[in-house]
């Protein structure tokens, strides 16, 4: 399954997609016509220029509508048309599947953890909130998979500005997860950063705090974490 949990102080997830080359002639690998191309791949030249909308066709088409990877060079896809591919991979899925489908949840959250890492936050909640009806029927509320559907709601809601709703997904996440993984985890640890931003939107310094050092106790024992160890050591910073 596709699921991850979305870092508010992370860095985007959908890198620059290149555009157009003015020099290449204006043909789609795809479909062969004219038109606004896009090279979301390793392709170089000609070869490499596609409509968004024929890659998206494409990736639906798919046994594997999940595989975004170029049929050519079979690098993953990156940039823009990510987004178009989330949303219209889990509507394709979730029409042939069903709501509950762990497939389609899947996908939802990915397009979810797409638009965060994009900062579009009101599509983020829109997608986090069709992932989450699926989980909780499919696992159960307490399941370590909605856990991390409900991290990613609160991290969308908290873009949105509804700190309220942001703070009550975080802690479901936090309670689901840290039963799931324990508190010694680097994903319970980013939803306890995440958690500490709302908490610091809604005046609640000393909570943040609390959060934040717990946060730095965890991220300092792995080396792989350290981006956000030193994040989480920036946001206590401000706390001062």
């Amino acid at each position: 399954l596709w699921l991850r949990v979305h870092s508010r102080f992370s860095h985007a997830v959908v890198p620059a997609m290149q555009q157009e080359d003015p020099g290449a002639p204006a043909d789609c690998r795809i479909c062969g016509e004219a038109g606004n191309l896009v090279s979301p791949c390793s392709c170089r030249g000609t070869i490499g220029m596609v409509h968004a909308d024929c890659v998206v066709r494409e990736v639906v088409a798919r046994a594997d509508p999940q595989d975004w990877r170029c049929s050519i060079c079979r690098k993953e896809m990156t940039g823009d048309v990510c987004l178009v591919l989330g949303s219209a991979v889990a509507q394709a899925l979730e029409v042939a599947l069903g709501t509950g489908h762990p497939a389609v949840i899947c996908a939802h959250n990915r397009d979810a953890t797409l638009r965060l890492g994009a900062g579009q936050y009101a599509g983020a909640v829109t997608a986090a909130e069709r992932a989450l009806a699926g989980a909780e029927v499919a696992y159960g509320p307490k399941d370590s998979e909605a856990g991390c559907v409900l991290a990613n709601l609160g991290a969308a809601l908290q873009g949105v500005g509804r700190h309220g709703d942001a703070a009550h997904h975080l802690e479901r996440a936090v309670v689901v997860l840290t039963s799931a993984c324990g508190e010694r985890h680097h994903t319970v640890a980013m939803v306890w950063q995440n958690l500490a931003g709302v908490y610091q939107g809604l005046g609640r310094r000393e909570a943040a705090r609390e959060l934040l050092q717990r946060a730095v106790k965890v991220f300092a024992l792995r080396s792989w974490t350290q981006p956000q160890l030193e994040r989480a050591r920036q946001q206590l910073a401000r706390l001062d």
